[in-house]
């Protein structure tokens, strides 16, 4: 099939219908249009062709249309299929329920306009085309992801790939939030629930698309500021928790930090911290989803030692295995199989913290969690006391 059409299949007992809605729908070029006379030949049809639509009757004898959707929704390989089911009967309702709850896309009552089955047809295909785009997109987005990694490896990140992932995540929000957005605020009704459950997926996308920009950002800000300087901890803590909140949020992860408002935790560092931060706060958000914890809770402790500043990153997970532990002591990214942190990040933040005067440390119990535990060279009271208050305009957890 030519990979810039757009294929159609349609599925119905009746031959003449089939052949009825053939004709209706090769009006349009971009269109290539394949039929089936039962549930069993469409699900070999999948099998053999490139499929994007489906127009189907839920009533066919053997394997119906409900089944037939059934069956294409448990196969991840189908799971891009748009679905339109059509119907006949007058108890539609009951049956338009049962169909979305199988997850199909739309439903449509026999005998139908054609002009409203075309412009049905065309939200969905101008749909399809902006994801095929966006497909596009995150594939040389993930290319520029793997060639980011590698440079990590070896030295560092690299600017310009982060500034050119940069691009396509802004690509991809503008994508969605000014040409896919607006088509199907145009084009479909607002009644139906299931176009309010898309309206509200798509706007979670483009949200989450600018939090990855903004984390892109805060990537290029990081390796261009080498400097040390004055540093706030608590500014560079909140800083990891709201580029990685969105995340949280999504797996309902809870998380708190606690300090001393009337203190200041000031060191000499730069913004790599927040990189540490994020790395140490990812870890336990790793570890956490992994297990079924059921309050998963992340808690971040800043105090003031004698010569050193402590911030501990802690999670209620089931702990550390041992072997495991003491590798990551050891600073090595260890990968386990199943469920279980993974500990990676953490040789990337220990080297960060050797090049700022500090430290690392790891403590865990089976069964109570983890603590990382950062220890950063206090800033010796005369310097503290020159400086303003640096937490004035901060927003407390």
């Amino acid at each position: 099939m030519d990979t810039t059409k757009i294929g159609i299949l349609i599925v119905d007992d009746e031959e003449r219908n089939c052949l009825i809605f053939e004709d209706v729908l090769n009006s349009n070029r971009n269109h290539q249009i394949s039929l089936a006379t039962s549930g069993k030949i469409a699900l070999e049809t999948l099998e053999n062709e490139s499929i994007d639509i489906i127009l189907m009757d839920i009533e066919m004898p053997g394997m119906d249309g409900f089944e037939v959707c059934r069956r294409i929704r448990q196969n991840h390989d189908w799971s891009g299929i748009k679905i339109i089911l059509m119907s006949a009967r007058r108890t539609s309702v009951e049956d338009k329920v049962h169909g979305l709850r199988l997850n199909a896309d739309d439903f449509i009552l026999k005998p139908m306009d054609f002009q409203e089955l075309n412009a049905r047809i065309q939200v969905f295909t101008r749909l399809i085309q902006k994801e095929r785009q966006l497909h596009m997109i995150n594939r040389e987005l993930e290319a520029k992801n793997d060639e980011l990694q590698k440079q990590a490896e070896i030295g560092g990140l690299v600017a310009a790939v982060v500034h050119d992932a940069k691009k396509f995540t802004v690509a991809m929000t503008m994508g969605l939030r000014d040409l896919i957005i607006p088509i199907l605020q145009e084009k479909l009704s607002h009644e139906d629930e299931w176009v309010l459950e898309l309206m509200n997926d798509l706007n979670d996308a483009v949200f989450n698309g600018e939090q990855c920009t903004e984390f892109l950002g805060s990537l290029l800000a990081i390796h261009r500021n080498e400097e040390v300087e004055i540093t706030n901890v608590v500014t560079m803590v909140q800083k990891a928790l709201s580029l990685l909140s969105y995340n949280l949020q999504k797996d309902k992860i809870e998380w708190s930090m606690k300090f001393d408002p009337n203190e200041q935790y000031l060191t000499m560092g730069n913004s790599q911290l927040i990189r540490v931060f994020m790395n140490l706060i990812a870890n336990a958000h790793d570890a956490l989803k992994r297990f079924e914890v059921s309050t998963p809770l992340i808690t971040i402790r800043i105090e003031k030692l004698a010569e050193d500043l402590k911030v501990t990153v802690s999670d209620n997970g089931p702990g550390i295995k041992t072997e495991i532990l003491e590798s990551i002591r050891k600073g090595i990214a260890v990968s386990t199989k199943g469920k279980g942190g993974n500990g990676l990040g953490v040789s990337g933040a220990s080297k960060i913290l050797k090049s700022l005067q500090g430290r690392l440390e790891v403590t865990s119990q089976l069964g109570k969690g983890a603590d990382f535990i950062v220890y950063l060279p206090k800033l010796p009271a005369s310097e503290e006391k020159a400086k303003p208050d640096p937490l004035k305009n901060v927003d407390f957890f």
